[in-house]
């Protein structure tokens, strides 16, 4: 069954030349070590396949995919290796904060993996989970920087998913 995991970004600066530009702060950075090495534990008692890593262009959505990425490839550096060599990371426009989650959405039927990770924004992330599992972005509930929620559907479509596991 396809899965998909969403992602908030870790804790950026509250300033840059521009929103884009944004990194994490330091804490940012530790606390996403943390959630990434729980996010491999998970992934090595399920039976999920690695997640193709989608990620919004900002720096802060980057630097949080690209320390994803890193504890993954740890974690599999002895085991799976076609599945590691098939791990990267891919900028996904659609995922921007200014983005609608039905957009989003729209844009992640487009891809065709069994198993996705997107590291993204509020609030189009909150939106686009609660459009996955209840159908509409009016019950969205924030994620903590760092946070990861897992679902699951037959297919992508509002309402059609089910909520797995969170992860903070």
């Amino acid at each position: 069954m396809p899965v998909i995991f969403l992602m908030r970004h870790g804790e950026a600066e509250a300033r840059a030349t521009t929103d884009e530009e944004r990194q994490l702060t330091e804490y940012g950075k530790e606390y996403t070590v943390q959630i990434a090495q729980q996010f491999c534990d998970y992934l090595a008692k399920s039976s999920y396949p690695l997640p193709l890593l989608l990620h919004s262009p900002y720096v802060r959505a980057i630097e949080t995919a690209t320390i994803l990425e890193s504890r993954l490839k740890a974690q599999y550096s002895d085991q799976n290796q076609e599945q590691k060599a098939a791990l990267h990371t891919v900028a996904f426009r659609a995922a921007t904060p200014d983005q609608s989650a039905q957009s989003c959405l729209a844009a992640l039927e487009e891809i065709n993996s069994e198993s996705v990770m997107l590291v993204s924004h509020m609030p189009i992330i909150a939106s686009l989970a609660s459009l996955l599992e209840h159908g509409n972005v009016f019950q969205d509930h924030g994620f903590q920087t760092s946070e990861i929620r897992c679902f699951e559907s037959e297919h992508w479509a509002p309402g059609g998913a089910t909520f797995k596991v969170r992860l903070l």
